[in-house]
């Protein structure tokens, strides 16, 4: 098949991780690589999550100021070239965070670590991945993050010569739900991004090439969301399976409480912002307009009806005398 022998050259990792731990993990090797000046490539499941943690990394306290940019298949192809143009003349260490589709073809000859915070759907991707580092006799470095339960991809791996050297996590890192939760309610773009990105992980989770090692159902969604720093579940009928079967898989996933209203989240971009709330304003017309249309027609049925009624009563009533004799009139 495709798939090869990784380079001599190469060190690669796995970090065995839970969710919540993932982008604690993330967050602090990341700084580290880049104090050490190092460039650093980082794989993403789907765009949608390029585009969430392209937004929330640059802002997390112990990331802020740091050279981060993003690269996804669905930016157009100005942005695209800006940001591998961007990458490639960062002196002192960068990090690019991207997608398959949009580092497929791309030339970055000096790449010290590869970082898969998510596995390749394909495994058959995996050494093109890694294969962006040690090139031309460079030595390279390659990390992949795994739960727990994806544990059976370590041994898949080697067995397709790609063999992984375990790397322990980091002691006693806090959790960042507080601090994405907080960037979330401060920007509806956080927000609407984070949704997008929950929602096209779930529908990529499930298209794994290698459905016995990333098994959907192993996967706690209320984690997921609580790690992503949702401030509520997305509506998804994912959510609504697992719900259907019962107790034991329920979803657990408590609700931000910082925010009652999502509506009164609004976006940090002020032209958005004018843009979103002159939406709601027409829209709230627009309805108010429905409703008083409902409400006339209702009334003018109404009004039929009692006109109708009046009518009725307002009938001559003839006596069953007079009634008779108008009978036998009519007869004759």
């Amino acid at each position: 098949g495709e798939f090869t022998m990784t380079p001599s050259s190469l060190d690669s990792f796995v970090m065995l991780v839970d969710e919540e731990a993932r982008l604690p993990q993330l967050v602090r090797f990341l700084r580290t690589q880049l104090d050490a000046k190092k460039k650093v490539m980082i794989y993403f499941l789907t765009c949608a999550c390029v585009d969430f943690y392209g937004l929330v990394l640059p802002q997390l306290p112990e990331l802020q100021g740091c050279p981060i940019s993003p690269l996804h298949g669905k930016m157009n192809p100005k942005a695209r070239k800006k940001a591998y143009d961007w990458f490639l003349a960062q002196p002192d260490g960068a990090a690019l965070l991207c997608t398959d589709v949009a580092a497929r073809g791309l030339d970055l000859p000096d790449v010290d670590w590869v970082v898969q915070f998510d596995a390749p759907q394909d495994p058959n991707a995996y050494v093109h991945r890694v294969g962006r580092t040690a090139r031309m006799g460079r030595r390279g470095s390659a990390l992949l993050l795994l739960r727990p339960h994806e544990d059976t991809y370590v041994p898949f791996l080697a067995v397709r010569k790609a063999p992984l050297t375990p790397m322990a996590p980091a002691a006693a890192l806090p959790p960042l739900k507080a601090a994405l939760t907080k960037l979330a309610v401060a920007d509806r773009a956080v927000m609407e991004k984070g949704a997008r990105a929950y929602v096209s992980y779930l529908k990529a989770y499930q298209e794994h090439v290698c459905k016995y090692v990333f098994v959907f159902d192993r996967l706690d969604l209320g984690q997921l969301a609580s790690a992503m720093g949702l401030l509520r579940l997305p509506k998804v009928r994912e959510l609504g399976r697992k719900r259907k079967r019962g107790k034991d898989s329920w979803v657990e996933f408590e609700p931000a409480a910082e925010v009652a209203d999502l509506n009164a989240i609004r976006y940090k971009d002020k032209q958005r912002e004018r843009q979103r709330q002159a939406g709601r304003a027409k829209a709230a017309a627009q309805a108010e307009g429905e409703e008083a249309g409902a409400g006339s027609d209702r009334a003018s049925r109404r009004g039929g009806r009692a006109a109708v009624a009046t009518r009725k009563e307002e009938r001559p009533r003839l006596s069953p005398k007079e009634e008779a004799a108008a009978r036998a009139a009519a007869a004759a």
